[in-house]
């Protein structure tokens, strides 16, 4: 396997990693705020902004995974439009498209999240800088990207799509 297919590899690895651990928070979270509601009488504070911010990070990775799995939305009616013999070139300059979709989108996140940074914005109720957990943005959109590139380089590294139901 090439050094990329480790990278993507690696990369899937971690995805994984932190979509499970943030929905485990997610979970965790809200369930002990309901328990205390119930149990105590009162809310634990910034749960619920802490669970929304768990569940946006374990979105973005799974963003990600998605398009680890070739398994995101697309217009798959073009396939049929396109000869049989030029489906590895078609699905090539797809991936190249989403290459560059992806980037462009990677740059507006850390555009974004500088501007949170450099405006001192805060996360509402917990006081705490924003942008760190922004990140998240520019490393999904980062990481789908470096993962097209590498399917335009190495088709064999990419999945087949899943099959669709009609």
């Amino acid at each position: 396997m090439p050094i990329a297919g480790r990278i993507i590899a690696g990369l899937q690895t971690f995805e994984k990693l932190i979509t499970s651990i943030a929905y485990v928070i997610v979970a965790g979270l809200l369930v002990c705020d309901v328990l205390a509601r119930e149990l105590v009488g009162g809310s634990i504070w910034g749960a619920q902004k802490m669970a929304v911010l768990a569940a946006v990070a374990a979105a973005f990775a799974g963003f990600a995974l998605v398009t680890h799995a070739d398994a995101h939305l697309r217009v798959a009616g073009f396939d049929s439009l396109v000869p049989g013999r030029w489906t590895g070139l078609h699905r090539r300059l797809g991936d190249l498209l989403s290459f560059a979709l992806h980037t462009i989108f990677a740059v507006a996140a850390a555009i974004f999240v500088w501007q949170s940074y450099d405006g001192n914005e805060q996360v509402a109720v917990l006081y705490l800088p924003m942008w760190p957990f922004q990140l998240v943005l520019v490393y999904a959109f980062a990481s789908s990207a470096i993962r097209h590139l590498v399917f335009a380089i190495y088709p064999s590294l990419k999945p087949e799509p899943p099959r669709t139901v009609g």
